[in-house]
């Protein structure tokens, strides 16, 4: 019933008799965390091509890796290749000229059995660094149907947490922006996850 043909958030009823903005609000269990716990669909502001909208949305806890950064050839010197200097594109968005492309699997020279496509974020709307939330706002892309939903991977400073959680060592379970951030089953999120 998703009219693909039209922004995620519209408010126009499409040839279906539905909206895409009420089927972006619609919880889809298999896009959350067991793990994780939230109260259904959350409101926040987002951009669009004709400018700021305010939307409701049904968050995930998974996204598309947009890209790998490269600083982590920094935090896994041992595990990355020195060749590694550049950002490595995501299987299912990357982004050139400021345009949103994905890739074919015959561009992956090196198998796809060490590929991501989607990674886990676990806490979205909501920011979190070292185990704590940043704020009690809510942050754009956290949507399953947001364009914005899909995130870069970069490292984390765990020395510096009001910095920007862009170029530090940490790329796993430190932050839930540009990072890594993952559950077992069962638990709750505590400061000791993020150790």
């Amino acid at each position: 019933k998703y009219d693909f043909a039209k922004n995620w958030h519209d408010t126009t009823l499409n040839a279906n008799g539905v909206k895409n903005s009420d089927l972006a609000a619609t919880v889809v269990k298999a896009f959350e965390c067991p793990s994780a716990s939230r109260n259904g669909a959350v409101a926040y502001t987002t951009s669009s091509s004709s400018g700021s909208v305010n939307v409701t949305a049904a968050p995930s806890d998974y996204g598309p890796a947009s890209y790998i950064d490269s600083t982590l050839r920094n935090a896994a010197p041992a595990v990355l290749p020195a060749s590694f200097i550049t950002n490595y594109k995501g299987v299912l968005r990357s982004f050139s000229s400021n345009k949103v492309s994905g890739v074919k699997i015959s561009q992956i020279t090196d198998g796809t059995s060490n590929t991501m496509m989607l990674m886990e974020d676990v806490g979205r709307p909501l920011r979190f660094r070292m185990g704590a939330p940043v704020s009690t706002s809510v942050s754009s892309g956290a949507g399953w149907a947001d364009r914005d939903n899909s995130f870069s991977v970069a490292g984390f400073d765990k020395a510096n947490v009001s910095k920007s959680p862009m170029y530090g060592t940490c790329a796993v379970n430190c932050s839930n922006n540009a990072s890594l951030v993952t559950l077992d089953g069962g638990e709750i999120v505590s400061s000791t996850d993020y150790n």
